[in-house]
């Protein structure tokens, strides 16, 4: 018997039993969800924080303060570019290892829940 065909049948004798399906298959799918959504949500929540804390170091006047004492565009630019690389990198990682896994364990959670697809 193949893993699938049991836990067909675990599934079955709970559900004639009148039990519920389990909230560990429920909790579990949640979870292997979480890595679709940091795809989803990664490239814009990286935008929103670049974005507020520039808009931070502007309205302080700590840029203007910065080059005002002759330091040059790069103070402002590197720390900005190396946080964007390692963003790159998590979501290249996300993206080219975990989030295949994640598909997978979430078609094999709803067969065994018996939603979906």
């Amino acid at each position: 018997m193949q893993q699938d065909d049991v836990e067909a049948l675990v599934v079955h004798r709970h559900r004639r039993a009148g039990h519920a399906v389990g909230a560990i298959a429920v909790a579990q799918l949640e979870l292997v969800t979480l890595p679709v959504v940091f795809q989803q949500f990664a490239g814009m929540a990286a935008l929103i924080g670049t974005a507020t804390a520039l808009a931070g170091l502007i309205r302080r006047g700590e840029v203007v303060a910065m080059f005002a004492a002759g330091g040059p565009p790069s103070l402002v630019l590197r720390p900005l570019i190396l946080t964007a690389l390692g963003w790159a990198l998590v979501y290249a990682a996300v993206t080219e290892w975990v989030a295949p896994w994640s598909h997978a364990e979430m078609s094999r959670l709803r067969r065994v829940l018996g939603i979906g697809k």
